[in-house]
């Protein structure tokens, strides 16, 4: 008997994967395409859905037509500090819209949640703020809804959302945006 060359078994080695990757195991379904020259799948593929929009409260969103969001001037208060009974502690704040596109946005309805130290609470309760979101916003326009949101003095964190509806929707015409982040 001769002795195997290392010829021999390179050669041998290289015709048993040639006939592996023949074989009916092998995947059938295509791979998404890679760029050569970055490695990474390509964009046109199928992705995953993405999750709902969480925003610090100092950020603006903006919508897909133009429609921009923005909570500020924060204002934490005690209602018989103001001459109203209850003892309650509140946080009240504007949400601003600035309409970027072309045409009027018109809002019927806005569903939104107070979320204090991880409990939802009641919001927009308190009657002596202006409680109605603008209901038509022109091109180029801003609009100004100031809600407030129970909130006790050893509570921070605070979580806001709003998703708009316009008039006959039964799926928010604006997805649902989340504001988190701290009030002092």
């Amino acid at each position: 008997m001769r002795p195997i060359t290392p010829a021999a078994a390179t050669a041998t080695v290289l015709l048993a994967l040639v006939l592996a990757s023949c074989s009916d195991d092998a995947p059938t379904e295509p791979m998404p395409e890679e760029t050569a020259e970055q490695g990474q799948v390509d964009a046109s593929a199928p992705s995953e859905e993405a999750g709902p929009t969480v925003l610090d409260l100092a950020e603006t969103h903006t919508w897909d037509d133009g429609l921009s969001v923005s909570l500020g001037d924060f204002e934490r208060f005690n209602e018989d500090d103001l001459g109203y009974s209850g003892g309650l502690d509140w946080v009240k704040f504007t949400v601003r819209f600035e309409n970027g596109s072309d045409a009027p946005v018109e809002i019927d309805r806005i569903e939104r949640s107070c979320n204090v130290g991880g409990v939802e609470g009641d919001y927009e309760a308190f009657d002596a703020f202006a409680h109605e979101w603008p209901a038509m916003i022109q091109p180029g326009a801003t609009g100004i809804w100031e809600p407030a949101c129970e909130m006790p003095v050893d509570e921070n964190e605070l979580q806001f959302s709003l998703g708009l509806f316009g008039p006959d929707d039964v799926d928010p015409s604006h997805e649902v945006v989340y504001f988190s982040g701290t009030v002092e």
